[in-house]
């Protein structure tokens, strides 16, 4: 079930939806099982102005999109949505589609009652080389954990949404390391991937 204060952020800054650098669309939906609004169920959406890309040395690649919207007649005030994509290495090619499972997509989104966080569950992102950066299109379902606040006496049920949308990024190593490193701050680090062999084992040949 979606909380109520998290529910009156989404539907605040979806309504205030502000380029910067990059740019991308995000739309959520609740897929929750037990609850639902009126309907049709509520889309939520966001027009991140920034989007960068960060290619590794390693070879790893790095989306990463952020949200800011300012309120002066809300008391909620601020709101931002930061989320990150990690993939394992940039397309060989001109383009990639990328299974996603629960390293790939991390995302917070910050108002003055607390932090929310967002995990993958699975889902497929295509990326696009671009002159500047990457671009492409996402599907992915999120596991939500609720922001500990004072309006809750007690924790709140983490929910799930599905995540939808584009992106164009530019290429901005700094600024996409510090989205990066907001999505997995406090404990939410991605676990170490494991090392690509540089080579391939020889193969018996039956004669």
């Amino acid at each position: 079930m979606i909380s109520a204060p998290f529910r009156t952020c989404l539907v605040l800054a979806a309504a205030l939806t502000a380029g910067c650098s990059g740019n991308a669309q995000l739309q959520f939906v609740s897929t929750s099982l037990t609850a639902i609004d009126p309907p049709p169920p509520i889309v939520y959406r966001y027009d991140p102005q920034q989007c960068f890309s960060w290619v590794e040395d390693s070879g790893a690649f790095t989306i990463a999109m952020r949200f800011d919207n300012i309120s002066p007649f809300s008391g909620l005030g601020k709101l931002t949505l930061q989320m990150s994509y990690v993939l394992e290495s940039p397309p060989a090619g001109t383009a990639r589609d990328y299974a996603v499972g629960p390293r790939e997509v991390r995302g917070c989104f910050d108002a003055p009652i607390g932090r929310n966080r967002f995990l993958s569950q699975r889902g497929i992102i295509s990326v696009i080389k671009t002159k500047n950066g990457f671009k492409g299109s996402f599907r992915v379902t999120l596991q939500h954990y609720p922001a500990a606040s004072v309006l809750n006496l007690l924790p709140q049920r983490p929910g799930t949404y599905l995540l939808f949308g584009t992106f164009e990024s530019v290429n901005d190593p700094v600024r996409c390391k510090q989205i990066r490193d907001v999505t997995e701050a406090d404990g939410w680090t991605r676990p170490t991937r494991d090392p690509v062999p540089t080579s391939q084992p020889d193969i018996m040949q039956t004669h």
